[in-house]
């Protein structure tokens, strides 16, 4: 075999080596962006879609149990002993950064708007978390209304809810006035507490 061949060859192992690595390499790198996500919220699926819990429909009842700085409180909430009020409930993850940003603004709405006739309400979900770290949650941010804890996600499906924050508005007819995903600046939310208050 003479040296050009050799080269050749030697050559032609390296470059199948690089095609062979290459789809690995991305398999890694695809790997660790996975593994890197926080924890996803998961959902199963139930016959109410998040369309049919627009404006207008009413608000599903639930009972979960209630959770404070100090853990579970040994005590269950249904949503029905607040109905004939207007409520404004959040869905939030104590991990979730968006829920951490908007926490000092409902604290605030609630502090305007408690006395108005508004019953707040935040359903904490247990994915990805636990109690003691949802506790430190409530305690950090001084959460002052109540705070249930939906361990298993299913009010979360109920509602539809994919992303948190979400909030939902809920007049006192027991109807959803309105639903917002996401960070909200305080005026949008007390001008659409304001609006159903007038009703």
């Amino acid at each position: 075999m003479t040296k050009k061949s050799k080269r050749k060859k030697k050559k032609s192992s390296l470059k199948n080596y690089t095609i062979a690595f290459i789809p690995a390499f991305i398999l890694i790198a695809i790997l660790i962006y996975i593994i890197s996500l926080p924890p996803q919220v998961t959902t199963t699926q139930t016959n109410t879609s998040t369309e049919e819990l627009g404006t207008g429909h009413e608000a599903p009842g639930f009972t979960l149990k209630v959770i404070d700085e100090d853990g579970l409180t040994g005590e269950t909430f249904s949503l029905n002993s607040i109905l004939g009020n207007v409520i404004f409930m959040d869905f939030a993850f104590e991990w979730c950064p968006h829920c951490n940003n908007m926490a000092p603004t409902i604290k605030r709405l609630y502090e305007n708007y408690r006395n108005k006739g508004v019953v707040f309400l935040t359903v904490a979900g247990g994915s990805g978390t636990d109690v003691d770290k949802t506790s430190d949650f409530v305690k950090r941010h001084e959460i002052a209304w109540t705070v249930v804890f939906d361990a298993n996600l299913e009010v979360f499906a109920l509602y539809g809810v994919r992303g948190t924050p979400t909030y939902f508005v809920i007049d006192e007819q027991g109807r959803i006035v309105k639903k917002l995903i996401g960070e909200q600046p305080y005026e949008r939310l007390a001008a659409l507490l304001d609006m159903v208050l007038q009703k």
